[in-house]
């Protein structure tokens, strides 16, 4: 699984899921409280103090998330989510 982290304001690039890579968002709030998502797997978050932290954290529970589904036998979903306009 790849996943790619984008970083709100990091660049003028909008960022659109393609074939087989997974978009991640990355939040910070302040100094030492970072998250990170990725919208197709509901409820899988990552996080840390640093933007680093919450990528490692993130990775870490992405994959228990997948292999527990693959476990149940749930289908894992195809990369489906491009940013909200606005």
């Amino acid at each position: 699984v790849e996943v790619r982290i984008w970083e709100e304001g990091a660049s003028s690039v909008t960022p659109r899921s393609r074939a087989g890579v997974y978009l991640a968002y990355l939040e910070q709030e302040g100094e030492g409280c970072c998250g990170a998502f990725v919208p197709d797997f509901l409820g899988c978050i990552g996080l840390g103090r640093t933007p680093q932290q919450a990528r490692d954290d993130l990775c870490s529970a992405l994959k228990v998330h997948i292999e527990a589904m693959l476990a149940d036998g749930d289908k894992i979903p195809d990369p489906t989510v491009e940013p909200a306009e606005g």
